[in-house]
This record gives C-alpha cells, sequence and structure tokens, in this order.
C-alpha cells in the first residue's frame, strides 16, 4: 500500500503535429499560475489514431465573469491570443460578438505541442510530460470520406463599426 495519492486528471502525451478536433467546453480559472485568469479549452480529438483523446489549450484571458467554471463567462482584450486565434480562423465575426459557441459543432483544426519543461524550465521527467493544443488552425468540414475540406469564408475587408 502506498501513501502518496497523485490528485487531479490525467493529461494526454501523443505527437506533436496538426489533429482535427471538436471542440468541448472550456472552464474557467481566476487563479491558476500565479492568480492570473485563463480559459482552458477543452477539445476531443477526431483524427485517426487518437479518435476520442481529449486535450486541452490554456490561454490567458483578462478577466473571468462569476465563478470559475465549467462554460464560464470571460472577458478578452483585442491582443490577447486567444483572440488572435478565433479572429483567424473566422474572420467575419466582429470582435464584439465573439462567442465560443462559434466552434461548437465544428471539426477544427489545431497544432499540438508536448509540454517537456516546467515554469522553471526544467525539464519534466516523461511521465510527467503532457500534450496541449498550440494553436487553432482552421475551422475545416468532413467531406463523406472523411477528408478535411477547408470551409470557403469571406475574405472582404471587416469595416470597424461602432
Amino acid at each position: 500500500m502506498t501513501d502518496i495519492s497523485i490528485v487531479g486528471r490525467d493529461l494526454s502525451l501523443i505527437d506533436p503535429g496538426e489533429y482535427l478536433v471538436r471542440y468541448g467546453y472550456h472552464e474557467t480559472n481566476k487563479s491558476a499560475f500565479g492568480g492570473k485568469p485563463k480559459v482552458y479549452l477543452n477539445f476531443i480529438i477526431v483524427s485517426k489514431g487518437y479518435f476520442g483523446l481529449e486535450i486541452f489549450g490554456a490561454y490567458n484571458v483578462k478577466e473571468i465573469t462569476g465563478n470559475g467554471s465549467r462554460n464560464g463567462g470571460f472577458k478578452l482584450t483585442r491582443r490577447q491570443e486567444l483572440t488572435r486565434q478565433i479572429m483567424s480562423v473566422a474572420p467575419q465575426l466582429r470582435l464584439d460578438r465573439i462567442t465560443m459557441a462559434h466552434l461548437k459543432d465544428q471539426i477544427i483544426r489545431v497544432s499540438v505541442r508536448t509540454v517537456d519543461t516546467d515554469y522553471k524550465k526544467r525539464p519534466l521527467p516523461i511521465s510527467m510530460q503532457y500534450s496541449v493544443v498550440d494553436e487553432i488552425l482552421a475551422i475545416v468540414e468532413r467531406s463523406n470520406t472523411f477528408d478535411p475540406v477547408p470551409i470557403t469564408i469571406d475574405q472582404r475587408p471587416m469595416t470597424n463599426i461602432p
């Protein structure tokens, strides 16, 4: 019998690269990593080889509205990474109308990387390494043969609407 228990959920470790995923949900946390508010986007891999595996991406946010919770509210600034990534895959959205609902029911191509150092840049043992979504690359759709096909998005320049 052991007297030490490791708590928390297991994190997935997969090969770095690009994968097709579905957006599952997000979790907000008011005090992660030094008290900075964060949102964790949860994705489910739909690519062959890792089908059904959950993976997350962590993003800084300006503020958590309400208590930290599953699918909780949060505020972004124009310059934050999550704002940039959402606007790059959905340029038709207005900045004042961004919602996570836009990612719902979509097949999304993401870039995945391996976290192999801790917050002090010390190497992590292989048993503690894990994979995270590094970037949301594109929204895609599946054809009948399950090959990804990019969605055509109107590329007309947007004007700033007050």
